[in-house]
């Protein structure tokens, strides 16, 4: 099972040809930045800022599948329980987006920490969205 998931990942990825790879196994964050950072008068702007938009989307969907995945592993009953309204709770949760966010919002905040801490444009662009979104959004 785990390995049937990881290739629909890998395969997945592969089909989507993100420009500007910076290494073989990770978009780091001077791509991401690039990306969200592009203004619209640019030619590339519309390839980048589809980059930047599912990207973002795309570690936050990762992030809320791993807390997922975490609970189910760490405890299966956890994964189970039910809320007061009879709907079943995820666990773990990196991220807490609230509904009011929309994508605009999470890049805005994306650029303003590649701005605030330009060092951070070195590592792997998914741990930075973390570390970006999460003052905004932690969950409680």
């Amino acid at each position: 099972m785990k390995t049937t998931i990881l290739a629909g990942l890998l395969a997945c990825g592969l089909a989507v040809g993100v420009p500007h790879v910076a290494r073989a196994n990770f978009i780091d964050g001077h791509s991401l930045y690039l990306w969200c950072s592009t203004p619209a008068t640019d030619p590339m702007y519309a390839r980048y800022d589809a980059s930047c938009r599912t990207f973002i989307l795309g570690v936050h969907d990762g992030l809320d599948l791993a807390g997922y995945v975490v609970t189910l592993a760490r405890d299966e009953a956890a994964a189970s329980e039910t809320n007061a309204t009879g709907d079943r709770e995820v666990g773990i949760r990196f991220l807490c987006v609230t509904d009011e966010a929309d994508v605009s919002r999470l890049r805005a905040l994306v650029v303003a920490f590649f701005e605030e801490y330009p060092e951070e444009r070195d590592k792997p662009a998914s741990a930075s969205i973390l570390a970006a979104l999460y003052p905004e959004y932690p969950c409680r």
